[in-house]
């Protein structure tokens, strides 16, 4: 009896021990096999359709660009006859010993004859209201206006420019004529450049000298007159319109 005991026991203790050796050796599961990079990169979207609803296979035309500008009026046919506007401006300057003294006239009529929108048969007419006369300084205009400097527009109530030819140069046109100021009149040239005729209106600018003793324009001191410099600007900038 006592050695099927033993016996038994031995056996249960062998199974045991077998079964304990197979827990603690568990064999490690296969590790994962290498993924390619880019498979785990996020799905990028599908672009959006745009409005274009243009069948598959054909090309779109290509539309032009919108113009920016609109097209120049063509000049007007046969003579016409432009008024000046009081968008014109008429100016002078004269170098002082502080520096430059403007100004100009407010009073103004005139006119610009052209045939067929050739500015080279021109005939141009202006006259000046003197005492219209403006500058940049109080004192100073109130002389211009008086009948003791300048130009005495009370006894010379009216300026004048007639043009007598007119010729093309490499930038623009000169216009000869003959200037009245105070009575006395002389030739002189008026260099005109950025001449547009468009349609019924016509522009144009001109800048010149002029010898102010040609013209009797003097202050009436010395002193005061030898300060003031001989040769002084005027400057055209002209808007007219057809009649």
């Amino acid at each position: 009896m006592r050695t099927r005991s033993a016996a038994f026991l031995a056996s249960i203790f062998l199974i045991g021990a077998t079964l304990l050796a197979g827990c603690g050796e568990t064999t490690p599961p296969p590790a994962p096999a290498a993924s390619d990079a880019s498979s785990t990169e996020p799905a990028k979207p599908e672009p959006a359709p745009t409005a274009d609803t243009t069948p598959a296979g054909e090309t779109k035309p290509v539309e032009p660009a919108p113009s920016s500008t609109e097209p120049a009026a063509p000049a007007a046919e046969g003579k016409v006859t432009y008024d000046l506007t009081l968008e014109t401006a008429i100016v002078w300057a004269a170098s002082v010993p502080i520096g430059t003294r403007k100004g100009g006239w407010a009073d103004f009529t005139g006119t610009i004859e052209v045939e067929n929108g050739n500015f080279e048969t021109a005939k141009i007419s202006v006259e000046v209201q003197m005492a219209s006369v403006f500058s940049d300084a109080a004192e100073i205009t109130e002389k211009m206006k008086g009948d003791e400097h300048f130009f005495a527009p009370g006894k010379y109530p009216t300026s004048t420019f007639k043009s007598t030819s007119v010729s093309k140069t490499d930038t623009g046109y000169d216009v000869t004529g003959d200037l009245t100021i105070r009575d006395k009149t002389k030739s002189v040239v008026l260099p005109v450049t950025d001449l547009k005729i468009d349609g019924k209106s016509l522009t144009c600018k001109s800048t010149t000298k002029l010898n102010r003793h040609d013209f009797g324009v003097e202050y009436n001191t010395t002193i005061g007159d030898y300060v003031i410099e001989d040769l002084c600007d005027l400057t055209l900038d002209v808007v007219a319109e057809a009649k």
